[in-house]
């Protein structure tokens, strides 16, 4: 994830994707590993702050209450589409914004399908930490995953 990658860590002298991690005390894995998991989530719930919960707000100006009506404003499309986009560009390259812009999508009709077309309040707020927590665990299994095919 972008974020988590903007922090450096070398000062931990651990080259994650090296086998030879069995070197490290368990002491010290649990402890990188809580820090890595804590680093993923927080970036998660700031990213998608930033970029789902404005939808709200933008919803609200376009008058939708909800995803079922069946002429949706073209221009809260747009800025869905748009957000998803810089959402991706903000991971890094242009390669990005194709993949990481669809993950953009697909958390923003998560989120305003899970209550984040409401005003801002529980509703709002469910909406926010069920794609947190979807978003974190995406992060957190690509962080994972890979150290169990090295091993």
């Amino acid at each position: 994830d972008f974020l988590f990658l903007c922090h450096d860590y070398s000062f931990l002298r651990i080259d994650f994707f090296q086998p030879s991690v069995k070197s490290i005390p368990p002491s010290l894995t649990l402890g990188i590993l809580i820090v890595v998991i804590i680093s993923y989530l927080l970036s998660a719930l700031w990213e998608e702050l930033v970029f789902r919960v404005p939808l709200t707000f933008i919803a609200r100006a376009h008058g939708l209450d909800s995803l079922n009506k069946p002429k949706i404003s073209f221009v809260f499309l747009i800025f869905v589409v748009a957000l998803s986009a810089f959402f991706g560009f903000c991971h890094g390259t242009p390669y990005n914004i194709l993949l990481q812009g669809v993950h953009g999508i697909i958390y923003s009709v998560l989120f305003l399908k899970t209550g984040g077309l409401n005003n801002i309040d529980l509703g709002t707020l469910r909406a926010w930490l069920i794609t947190t927590a979807i978003h974190a665990t995406y992060n957190i299994l690509l962080f994972v995953f890979p150290q169990f095919l090295l091993c």
